[in-house]
């Protein structure tokens, strides 16, 4: 039948779409951070979401 995953299908600019809003939802509401979330672990994460929307916005101008 040639199935595919949904995620198989999607370009460089979708994984990483996908990969940032999987990261903030680790946040809490307005990226604010978890009631018991160290401040350490907080900070991390927010370089790791900055550094994937970096590489989006790079890809997005790539593609053009």
């Amino acid at each position: 039948m040639n199935l595919a995953y949904e995620c198989e299908a999607e370009d460089v600019v979708g994984r990483l779409w996908r990969k940032q809003l999987k990261l903030e939802a680790k946040l809490g509401a307005d990226g604010e951070k978890p009631k018991r979330m160290r401040w350490q672990s907080y900070k991390r994460l927010c370089e790791r979401i900055d550094a994937v929307e970096e590489e989006r916005i790079a890809a997005q101008i790539a593609a053009f």
